[in-house]
């Protein structure tokens, strides 16, 4: 994995950035400077630079629901951007725990798990 931390809430986010639904993403080279900084500023940080557009959805979806008023001064567009990903992302999430939690769902899923995506 490309995070420092192995930890459950960043495989999630993980996992959600490389979705279906974020296939029209994309990341301009200008933003790679403004998005190195951010990930220096959040709680799970990335391993190393940001270089997919999977790890500007990660960091975009942590600054998202993040208690960073400012994080993105004068960008209304990345900060447009954020928004639609949490909207996706939360979409999603509550989806994949309901999945989870009903009758359908195979048994083995991770308990531990379960319980985090309820609470988002």
């Amino acid at each position: 994995s490309r995070f420092k931390d192995e930890c459950v809430p960043l495989k999630i986010l993980q996992v959600v950035s490389r979705s279906k639904e974020f296939s029209d993403a994309r990341m301009l080279r200008t933003e790679k400077k403004w998005l190195n900084n951010l990930n220096s500023k959040l709680r799970y940080k990335l391993g190393e630079k940001v270089k997919t557009v999977e790890d500007k959805i990660v960091l975009l979806l942590q600054a998202g629901i993040s208690d960073f008023a400012d994080l993105f001064g004068e960008d209304n567009l990345l900060r447009v951007e954020t928004q639609k990903h949490v909207q996706v992302a939360s979409r999603l999430l509550r989806s994949w725990a309901e999945y989870v939690l009903s009758d359908d769902s195979p048994s083995g899923f991770n308990f531990e798990m379960t319980r985090i995506l309820v609470r988002l």
